[in-house]
């Protein structure tokens, strides 16, 4: 009786190690996939950044040429 249970014991063992020897590269994989979605989130947040300061960059500059061409347009009205 007790090399029965010792036998099952061993059995169920061996079904766990089976189950943990599928389930491991499902796991691999997922992690794989998520890391690579995690890097892919990260390139297109700074692509975003990227467009959203080299527009912030454009408006500032335009803003500095209009300050600028006021600034003439006034300066050349009290010349005259």
């Amino acid at each position: 009786m007790v090399m029965r249970e010792g036998f099952a014991a061993s059995a169920s063992v061996a079904e766990k190690n089976a189950a943990v020897d599928v389930e491991a590269p499902r796991v691999q994989e997922a992690a794989g996939e998520r890391r690579a979605a995690e890097e892919a989130a990260k390139a297109a947040r700074k692509m975003d950044l990227d467009k959203r300061r080299q527009s912030a960059e454009q408006a500032v500059a335009e803003r500095c040429v209009a300050a600028q061409e006021k600034n003439e347009s006034v300066a050349s009205t009290w010349r005259r």
